[in-house]
């Protein structure tokens, strides 16, 4: 009798625990939690985007952009029905475009930002040893750069289009508030679904002409707004800058 009353508690514990378990996401019925970090994830990452005024059906350009994935990839991390979270190279370039913590986007803290600089004064062991942090001289600079980018927001260079003028990688400062062509310049674009950057140049009786700096690659002309529209072409923004860190070989 004793043992059997003694199973009998045994077996009411094991039952709450699976009920605590499936409440904190910790046990085998924990799939609705996880399924709770992808809503909170994309909630997150649409308010971040709203707060940087990026338009509504721009969100998947400036994704694409930030991370180099293909539309359909920056598309899952914003589904209304179903989210998923992007892979952990995404993720970190997610935090490190959007200035956002990582701690933030998955529901860990309340702060959305973090200092890099208040990180380095609390940890002594960060700073070089010859010298200030990088983080502490750099700081000025983006200053300066963000008094100049008013309104833009940045976007890394997909692919070598506009070589030897921009190269891969590079840093743009885009104004994603232009939404058509004003005047000609470099404009960043989609077209069937692609995201690219372009040399705008608009010719009376001919239509636009987008070319890249690359000569490699031959120039595309529309003619009128129904060639644009069966391109699938759409104005995402307009580039205001570009930011290149040239890096020279250490002889010593």
């Amino acid at each position: 009798m004793e043992t059997g009353e003694r199973r009998q508690r045994q077996d009411v514990v094991h039952q709450a625990g699976l009920r605590r378990g499936a409440a904190d996401g910790h046990g085998k019925l924990g799939g609705a939690a996880e399924f709770s970090v992808g809503d909170g994830f994309r909630n997150r990452l649409i308010a971040t985007l709203d707060a940087a005024m990026v338009p509504k059906d721009a969100r998947l350009a400036h994704l694409s952009a930030l991370t180099g994935r293909v539309p359909q990839t920056s598309r899952r991390w914003i589904d209304p029905i179903k989210p998923g979270l992007p892979d952990l190279e995404s993720f970190a370039l997610l935090c490190q475009g959007l200035k956002v913590d990582a701690n933030w986007f998955l529901g860990l803290t309340p702060d959305r930002t973090v200092s890099n600089l208040l990180a380095i004064e609390e940890c002594p062991e960060m700073r070089t040893v010859d010298g200030p942090t990088a983080a502490i001289w750099i700081a000025p600079i983006v200053q300066d750069l963000s008094g100049a980018a008013t309104g833009c927001s940045p976007m890394k260079m997909p692919g070598d289009d506009m070589e030897p003028i921009i190269h891969d990688g590079d840093m743009l400062v885009v104004d994603f508030g232009t939404r058509e062509i004003v005047g000609n310049g470099i404009y960043v674009v989609e077209c069937d679904g692609r995201v690219m950057v372009r040399n705008v140049e608009s010719r009376i009786g001919e239509g636009l002409v987008l070319s890249c700096a690359n000569q490699k690659y031959q120039p595309s002309l529309v003619k009128n707004s129904a060639a644009a529209e069966r391109l699938g072409l759409k104005v995402l923004g307009k580039a205001r800058a570009c930011i290149r860190i040239l890096k020279f070989c250490r002889m010593n």
